[in-house]
């Protein structure tokens, strides 16, 4: 019984040891949400494996960290990488790091938001001017079309009148 609950039950048995070795190994940041959860999840992970004894070193978990990192953060996982010798890297930093440019890329996207909303507000704004005129056009074509009418009418009605005044 001793021997079951050791190789499979409890925080430190080797099959929980080997699940949470994998969902460390395997862990992928979405970009879609914020990261700064995930990584917190990611970090849960690591402090669980170390409580099963079977921590990993602090080298390791900052390689997994990048790993863990979407495609369009590659330029930032070089950047860290190319930042020095790998004993020197310390996962607060890349922590700091990646949360810092989720915040940048945020910050950059509700910058794009707020311009393509301000040129929308002037297309808006173009547009209904534009219908003004066209509005205006119309009814200054309808007016001119009703003046000449009137006009012409009038002319036919002095020209019969001058007409029936000299027979």
């Amino acid at each position: 019984m001793d021997k079951l609950r050791d190789t499979y039950g409890g925080a430190s048995g080797s099959t929980t040891v080997f699940n949470l070795w994998r969902q460390l190994t395997q862990a992928r940041v979405d970009k879609s949400t914020l990261m700064a959860h995930q990584l917190a999840k990611i970090n849960e992970t690591c402090i669980a494996l170390t409580n099963a004894s079977m921590g990993i070193t602090d080298n390791q978990f900052c390689l997994i960290l990048l790993h863990a990192l979407p495609n369009s953060y590659e330029v930032l996982a070089s950047t860290i990488l190319a930042s020095g010798a790998p004993d020197k890297l310390k996962h607060s930093k890349i922590i700091t790091w990646i949360i810092n440019e989720e915040r940048a890329n945020l910050d950059h996207c509700l910058t794009q938001l707020r311009s393509l909303q301000s040129n929308l507000a002037v297309t808006k704004r173009k547009t209904t001017l534009i219908s003004l005129v066209i509005t205006a056009t119309k009814r200054g074509i309808s007016n001119w079309t009703a003046e000449k009418r009137k006009r012409m009418k009038g002319q036919k009605g002095e020209g019969e009148r001058v007409g029936q005044q000299g027979s």
